[in-house]
């Protein structure tokens, strides 16, 4: 694992581009430049910036800096029999540390253990005025500046460059059994929002292609129990499976027009035609879509906000472009006029000068 301090070239950059007034777009590996619009201004790169600062076991504790491998961080922790919380995607063991919290994505686990926003502790980072901040610690009892911590996560480095971050664990579960069971959509819905309610060690679903994925996570005797009573076919080698829905590896994921809603468990399907892939007992829903219209996008955009959710585009192969793209960029995170306010004061409290990853989440942020 590289280990390598370069918060020095950052924190000088950043004061550069400030004093300069030129935007920076702030750059990981690069895995998750789909999302969101092309941010305005030249490459600043944190891979150099790699390595983890300390590590507790005992604690469960992590501080790692921004530029380091997330596949390095997950096998040092699998290697003392622990885990981050919100399992991010790696997209083909590419992602970063920085990058997991920039975006907040979590993996199939995120209902039942947790964001990536619920597991940080504390924060160093850049603002836009070139500053060097700390805020938070390394404790979980610390709560000093525990929200502008968070704030930082899923910010999309609109709001600061992250040099590093401190983030509590869990151990991995004592033991995990996956069941299949064949039903279709609105069967699933229904059985997946029922366990949801229910106390049964449940910590991942996935519904795709009429087959419903089940993982139980905990004790033999508990696991074992919830498994049984719930009927199908156990799974060998689920964790790959898993792993593959994480980091959109499935043959699902293949192909164009991919969008995310994300929805309250309970709420119905949206009626649009084409293919779903369902996880987070139905908070997550895939849609593979052929439509590409402005009528057809902004129907689907006012479908989500309809259910009490919101509406992702996730980009892949072909680029829309003209109309179109235009509502994909100013919908990226379906912001309302008064949330796009309040976003629009925190850019102003944290990079006044607009240099950090400009467009990149908001057209206006």
């Amino acid at each position: 694992m590289l280990d390598s301090d370069d918060s020095l070239r950052l924190i000088s950059a950043v004061g550069y581009a400030y004093a300069n007034k030129q935007g920076l777009s702030l750059c990981g590996s690069g895995s998750k430049n789909f999302l969101g619009g092309k941010a305005q201004g030249d490459i600043l790169s944190l891979t150099e910036h790699s390595g983890i600062i300390d590590y507790q076991p005992g604690e469960l504790v992590l501080t790692a800096r921004a530029g380091t491998r997330l596949d390095a961080i997950v096998a040092l922790l699998k290697d003392n029999g622990q885990q981050l919380p919100f399992d991010p995607p790696g997209y083909g063991g590419q992602g970063t540390f920085g990058g997991a919290l920039a975006t907040g994505l979590s993996g199939p686990a995120r209902v039942w253990q947790g964001s990536a926003r619920d597991a940080v502790l504390g924060m160093r980072i850049v603002n836009g005025l070139g500053q060097h901040l700390n805020f938070g610690g390394q404790v979980l009892k610390n709560v000093a500046g525990y929200d502008v911590s968070r704030l930082m996560v899923g910010a999309f480095g609109t709001l600061g460059l992250v040099l590093s971050a401190s983030v509590r664990l869990l151990p991995l579960p004592a033991y995990t059994r996956t069941v299949r069971l064949e039903m279709n959509m609105r069967q699933a819905h229904a059985l997946t929002v029922k366990l949801l309610r229910s106390p049964v060690p449940l910590s991942a679903t996935c519904l795709v292609e009429n087959s419903l994925y089940l993982r139980f996570s905990g004790s033999e005797a508990g696991v074992s129990t919830a498994a049984n009573q719930t009927g199908g076919e156990t799974v060998p080698g689920a964790e790959y499976f898993w792993d593959q829905i994480r980091d959109h590896k499935h043959a699902f994921f293949t192909g164009e027009g991919l969008w995310r809603f994300s929805l309250p468990p309970a709420a119905d399907y949206p009626e649009i035609g084409g293919e779903w892939l369902t996880e987070w007992a139905g908070a997550q829903r895939w849609l593979k879509t052929g439509a590409s219209s402005k009528k057809e996008v902004q129907m689907m955009f006012d479908s989500a906000e309809a259910l009490g959710g919101h509406l992702v585009y996730y980009r892949s192969g072909k680029q829309l472009s003209g109309p179109t793209e235009n509502i994909l960029l100013h919908r990226f995170s379906s912001l309302s006029p008064a949330l796009v306010k309040y976003h629009q004061n925190l850019k102003q409290a944290f990079d006044p000068a607009g240099i950090l990853n400009a467009g990149h989440m908001h057209p206006d942020i």
